[in-house]
């Protein structure tokens, strides 16, 4: 079986220290980089093209209550959109994750896909109120919607980056390009004219290197 994994960022990408190969499942595996958002749909239709049989979203995501915390590692086979989507798949895959990652203590959650980045508590409380969810992500759903079309499985695994009482910048959302890389002119502007961010984004930075160690360590646990 081929395993298709997609990675939003290049940071995300880099937590694999080979890119193609075969897992401790026995399984093959490649990992592609896919963007933010919508973005994620053209690198999934490649991956199937390529004759992936299961994809994995791979990634940070963040959090939507206090029980989970920066580098917590999470494993979802479940998924929803902001629109009352909702997405399950069943496959021996995600179990068999679960034990290969047991080291980092995985946590089976649901996971809401949102449109555009959460950056504060008061909205994020909100989410939760509504759809019950405890980690967003911006992909999955879209990833999701092509595997289902192809009829394979998608689950995906993340760790946690921004806790729910993270306070991140205001500026974050306006500071990255569209493939959710950030524009590093725009973040020292930003900076400049809201100095009272650095500090956040200095700690949200702190905590995307966390959660990055999270995945490269689930990473070495699952490849051969």
């Amino acid at each position: 079986m081929l395993i298709g994994f997609l990675t939003p960022l290049e940071a995300e990408y880099k937590t694999f220290e080979r890119h193609k190969g075969n897992l401790r499942t026995g399984d093959e595996y490649t990992v592609q980089k896919c963007g933010v958002g919508e973005e994620a749909k053209y690198a999934a239709e490649n991956l199937i093209k390529e004759g992936a049989d299961l994809l994995v979203g791979w990634g940070v995501g963040g959090s939507m209550t206090r029980q989970l915390n920066t580098g917590d590692l999470l494993i979802s086979s479940s998924f929803k959109d902001q629109r009352g989507g909702f997405f399950e798949f069943q496959t021996d895959f995600a179990e068999l994750l679960n034990t290969a990652l047991s080291k980092l203590q995985p946590k089976r959650v649901a996971i809401l896909t949102v449109e555009k980045m959460v950056l504060n508590q008061r909205d994020k409380a909100k989410l939760i109120e509504k759809h019950l969810t405890p980690a967003v992500d911006m992909e999955s759903v879209i990833i999701a919607q092509t595997a289902k079309k192809a009829f394979i499985p998608y689950i995906c695994v993340r760790t946690i980056c921004d806790e729910f009482e993270a306070k991140l910048p205001d500026f974050l959302d306006q500071s990255l390009k569209n493939n959710g890389e950030p524009n590093i002119p725009a973040v020292f502007r930003n900076v400049i004219l809201n100095p009272s961010q650095a500090l956040p984004l200095f700690k949200l930075g702190w905590d995307f290197r966390r959660a990055l160690r999270t995945l490269k360590q689930a990473a070495s646990l699952l490849i051969v």
